[in-house]
């Protein structure tokens, strides 16, 4: 699922394709994971993010697992 808000990394043959979302109003670490069918620990974890997921910010850009 790509969101306007969405921006897709193509990499050549043999290395991953790496995508990123920019947090908007809203969005929880839990909403932003169940929008993109990821691990909420995962992506808290790949993006440094403190447990609970308080320092989210808006127009934040975050790699998703």
């Amino acid at each position: 699922h790509v969101s306007p808000e969405t921006t897709l990394y193509v990499f050549p043959l043999g290395q991953a394709e790496r995508e990123d979302v920019k947090v908007v109003s809203g969005d929880t670490c839990d909403s932003i994971a169940r929008a993109h069918g990821v691990d909420v620990t995962k992506l808290i974890s790949q993006n440094g993010l403190d447990a609970n997921c308080q320092g989210l910010q808006i127009g934040q850009t975050l790699n998703l697992p």
